[in-house]
C-alpha cells in the first residue's frame, strides 16, 4: 500500500479531512436495522438529526485534539467548553466523565481514572472485548499530526489524551489509539509504507506481552479473516472494523463504506477508517462531491480541517 504519489501535507490534511468524511457518511446509518450493502451508501441526514455532511461529535472532538496539539490538558480544557456548548451527541462515557458545570481540567482526569476503575471492575460477559468504550479511539488521528517523526512522544501522547475521559487500568484501550495513532504516523511519513508491517512495528509500542500477542491476532483477523459482524462500540472492535475495512479496499470512498457497511456504531468506525485512509490516500482521494458538503459545529467547513491539520503537524501554509 503505497502512498509515494501523495505528498506529506495532502496525507497530512487527509487525517482531518478523512475523519470528517467517514464520520458524516456514517452518521446517516447508525445502529440502523439493515446497514447498507458495499458500495451503496450515501450522504443522507443522520439518525439524530445531523444535517447531510455535518460531522458530529467524534470530528468535533478530534478538532479539539488537533487545536490542542495533543496537550492532555488542553483537550480537557477543550472538551469541558465542547459539553458546555451543547454539543447534539455526546457519547455516555464522555458525559459522564466531563460531568455537569465542571470546568477544572484535573477534576475530568481524576473522574476518569475512576470511571475507568468502576468499569473495568464489572464481571465482562462471555466474548465481550477488553477495554474501554471506542469514545477516544475516535479522536486519536490528529495526535500522530502533532508529534510526526518522534514515535515515542506520540506514543505516550495517544495514551495520555486517551486517558482524559477513557482511562482503562487494563491497557487495552490506550493500546488501540497508540497502535493507530503510530499507524497513522507511518503512512504519512515512510514513503515504504506497508500496512500489515507498520502495524506489527505499531504494537511493539505496547508495554504488556501478553497485550502485544492480543493485539497480533487482533491485527491478523482484521487482515485476513472475515468481515466483523459483532458490535464495535469498543476501541477493540472499532479498530478491527476500520482496519479490516482499508485491508479489504483500495480507494478511500471504498475503505469508510466498507466500514458503514458493517453496521452498528457506523459514524465511528467510519471516522476511524477515515483518519487511516485519508493519511494513506490524502485529503483529494475524498470525493469532490463530500468535501463540499462536510461541515461541522462552530461554522467549520472542509478548508478549515485542512488548515487546522496543518497547523497541528507545524505545516501552516
Amino acid at each position: 500500500m503505497s502512498t509515494t504519489e501523495v505528498t506529506r501535507a495532502e496525507r497530512v490534511m487527509g487525517v482531518l479531512v478523512g475523519q470528517a468524511a467517514g464520520d458524516a457518511l456514517g452518521a446517516g446509518y447508525e445502529f440502523t436495522r439493515e446497514p447498507p450493502e458495499p458500495g451503496t451508501a450515501v450522504m443522507r441526514k443522520g439518525v439524530l438529526g445531523f444535517e447531510v455532511g455535518e460531522w458530529t461529535d467524534d470530528t468535533q472532538q478530534a478538532v479539539i485534539v488537533a487545536q490542542a496539539q495533543a496537550d492532555p490538558e488542553r483537550v480537557a480544557c477543550g472538551l469541558l467548553a465542547w459539553l458546555a456548548a451543547r454539543p447534539r451527541d455526546v457519547g455516555r462515557q464522555t458525559r459522564i466523565v466531563l460531568g455537569s458545570g465542571c470546568t477544572d481540567p484535573l477534576a475530568v482526569m481524576l473522574r476518569s481514572k475512576a470511571w475507568g476503575e468502576h468499569v473495568a471492575s464489572q464481571p465482562r460477559r462471555e466474548g465481550m472485548d477488553p477495554g474501554q468504550a471506542n469514545g477516544s479511539l475516535m479522536r486519536t488521528g490528529p495526535v500522530a499530526l502533532a508529534h510526526l517523526g518522534n514515535r515515542a512522544q506520540l506514543a505516550q501522547a495517544a495514551r495520555e489524551v486517551s486517558d482524559v475521559t477513557h482511562f482503562d487500568p487494563t491497557g487495552y484501550t490506550g493500546d488501540a489509539c497508540v497502535i493507530w495513532s503510530l499507524v497513522i504516523e507511518s503512512a504519512i511519513t515512510r514513503p515504504s509504507f506497508d500496512l500489515f508491517s507498520d502495524l506489527c512495528a505499531a504494537v511493539q509500542w505496547v508495554p504488556s506481552a501478553e497485550r502485544r500477542v492480543f493485539w497480533l491476532s487482533v491485527i491478523n483477523d482484521a487482515m485476513f479473516g472475515p468481515k466483523p459482524t459483532g458490535r464495535n462500540g469498543s476501541a477493540v472492535g472499532a479498530f478491527k472494523v476500520a482496519l479490516w475495512a482499508i485491508r479489504h479496499t483500495g480507494s478511500f470512498a471504498g475503505a469508510v463504506d466498507m466500514a458503514v457497511s458493517c453496521g452498528h456504531d457506523t459514524d465511528t468506525t467510519a471516522a476511524i477508517a477515515g483518519q487511516l485512509a485519508g493519511a494513506i490516500y490524502g485529503a483529494g482521494a475524498v470525493p469532490e462531491q463530500w468535501r463540499r458538503q462536510l461541515h461541522g459545529m462552530g461554522g467549520f467547513r472542509c478548508i478549515d480541517l485542512r488548515n487546522l491539520a496543518l497547523a497541528c503537524a507545524g505545516m501552516d501554509e
